[in-house]
């Protein structure tokens, strides 16, 4: 009985907590303050990808009830990057046959992908990113500021981002650090940024929030966790193909239909970060407006799935924030 009580109650605390969490923004506006102490040509970018050649996402392996699971709900380890926080789960049973299908899934989905990756030998997505940037980026506006110089990090960890800020120069340096992967069914390219704005100056230092990235402090001007996943041109999905079926129709033409994918992406996450960058802060970004279903890939094992309010509806691609403020793309 006291067994049963004991984690009872530590339910109640953590789904508490998690209530709690619910309300506070992830999203770092960046402060009109900071504009007047920026000088437009000395703000210099980073461009950080995990790993060189593009992953997969794939679902979890083995069946669990976490809160953090609930669409909408932030998880407790802290979610995304930089976040503090506990991490608690209650298991449920163990599905052994649940767990073979989706170990046979991952299996198959790794080996169709391992085999395109070999038609992007000579596509440089990290320069295509750089150059996406460097176009958004190019005049003063908004934030007051063109990007000096981007310097391109390759196979980088998340935990490096305190060393990037301390090695960039100039009064401010804009870190954009990417994951790029393809969706569970393999027709969408996905790209996760975790996008940092950090103050170099003693004068916009004063005005920063801190944040920690593993484990140290970063100056944060601005945050934000930005996701956009570009369909595959030319794959039609209804046809229910097997994997490598799939890999085959994107790779074909020296994956000319995947490299289109990738470059859109690209533009785009540049054009969402430059866009996001100029909007004001508030409270709850969920509290108005049309909602729609929005899918949170991640490389870790669980897919979150919620709704996010839509904030822009153009040339059939949607623009979403969740109630934390992250910002995705579809």
């Amino acid at each position: 009985m006291k067994t049963r009580m004991s984690l009872f109650l530590c339910f109640a605390v953590a789904l508490a907590f998690a209530s709690g969490c619910a309300s506070t923004p992830y999203r770092i506006a960046f402060s009109p303050d900071a504009t007047p102490q920026l000088k437009s040509d000395n703000v210099s970018g980073v461009i950080a990808l995990e790993k060189e050649q593009i992953g997969s996402s794939h679902e979890a392996a083995t069946p669990k009830f976490g809160l953090g699971m609930f669409p909408g709900a932030p998880p407790l380890s802290g979610g995304l990057p930089g976040g503090r926080g506990l991490s608690l789960s209650v298991s449920g049973y163990i599905d052994v046959s649940a767990i073979k299908a989706a170990a046979k899934a991952r299996k198959n989905m790794e080996a169709a992908v391992e085999s395109g990756r070999n038609s992007l030998s000579d596509y440089s997505f990290e320069q295509v990113l750089a150059d996406a940037f460097t176009k958004r980026f190019a005049g003063a506006g908004g934030m007051q500021a063109a990007l000096s110089t981007i310097v391109i990090s390759k196979n980088t960890a998340l935990s490096e981002i305190p060393k990037l800020v301390n090695n960039a120069s100039g009064d401010a340096v804009v870190v954009v650090f990417v994951r790029y992967f393809m969706s569970p069914d393999l027709y969408n390219v996905v790209l996760e940024a975790e996008v940092v704005v950090s103050a170099k100056s003693d004068a916009l230092r004063k005005i920063a929030t801190m944040e920690f990235y593993d484990g140290n402090d970063v100056p944060v001007l601005y945050r934000n966790t930005i996701q956009t996943a570009w369909r595959i041109p030319g794959v039609d999905k209804t046809a229910k193909l097997a994997p490598e079926e799939v890999v085959a129709k994107w790779t074909d033409e020296n994956a000319a239909k995947l490299r289109a994918a990738l470059d859109a992406a690209a533009s785009e996450l540049a054009e969402l970060v430059r866009w996001d960058l100029e909007q004001p802060a508030r409270e709850n970004y969920g509290d108005s407006g049309a909602t729609v279903a929005m899918e949170f890939y991640s490389l870790s094992p669980t897919r979150k799935i919620g709704e996010g309010t839509v904030y822009r509806h153009e040339n059939n691609r949607l623009w979403l924030r969740d109630k934390d403020g992250r910002l995705f793309a579809q």
